[in-house]
């Protein structure tokens, strides 16, 4: 164990006979193992897997976090999902639709890949495909919904979007698991067809400050993180009356 923990330590690359053998230790925690996947080490072991955090593996299992087909064994059918592996051509992007528009020819990029060595293509039939690795944040509600200053740190993506939703009071209209017995400060929207013109809608979630001022409905449409062809294509709405 001394010497696995020394060349862990030193970040040299440990053979799968060493990392068996670290495996096997109590102190597995504070191991880090840099093999090529699927035998590299799951990162930050003190709070997943290993048998002292608080999320051990003989418990909580795989899928229960990153989601997919946990009886497959296969690259396909255990349904994984592409993501923005290619990091040269996101170190391309400068303004923040550029970041966007890179992300999506990068996950294209990874897909193609994909289809080439692994004939990957969605499992149609199944409904929980693995979350990418950017998303797996998003499981920790499962359990965290009514603790999530708990993972705070952990999961700091989850905490600053369901803290906006919170600030924003989102769910006064749009119906969100977990706010749903939430008092709610404004209006429903399940028959909002029946009340407003397309026109009204359409300009009001343009621009919601333009028909109240007062509104604490971000603005989505015409900004700098917006997709590009989008804001090409939508009409500015100038007006904003039912």
């Amino acid at each position: 164990m001394a010497n696995g923990k020394k060349l862990a330590d030193k970040g040299k690359k440990i053979t799968p006979e060493a990392a068996k053998e670290i495996a096997n230790t109590k102190d597995i925690s504070s191991v880090v193992v840099e093999l090529p996947q699927p035998l590299r080490t799951h990162p930050n072991l003190r709070l997943y897997l290993s048998a002292s955090s608080p999320h051990p593996i003989d418990s909580y299992g795989c899928t229960v976090c990153h989601r997919g087909s946990g009886e497959s064994v296969g690259f396909v059918t255990s349904d994984h999902s592409p993501e923005a592996f290619h990091r040269e051509i996101m170190e391309e992007a400068v303004s923040e639709v550029e970041k966007f528009e890179k992300s999506e020819l990068a996950t294209e990029k990874t897909r193609e890949e994909w289809h080439e060595k692994y004939h990957w293509h969605k499992q149609h039939h199944w409904d929980y495909p693995m979350l990418p690795v950017s998303a797996t944040e998003a499981s920790c509600l499962q359990c965290h919904r009514d603790s999530l200053e708990l993972i705070r740190e952990a999961a700091p993506t989850l905490y600053k979007g369901w803290k906006l939703i919170e600030d924003r009071g989102c769910y006064a209209c749009h119906k969100i698991q977990g706010w749903r017995e939430t008092r709610k400060p404004g209006p429903a929207l399940t028959s909002i067809g029946a009340k407003l013109t397309p026109e009204f809608v359409s300009a009001w979630v343009e621009n919601p400050k333009a028909f109240r001022p007062t509104t604490r409905m971000p603005q989505i449409f015409h900004l700098e993180n917006s997709r590009a062809s989008r804001r090409r294509s939508r009409p500015r709405s100038r007006k904003c009356a039912p």
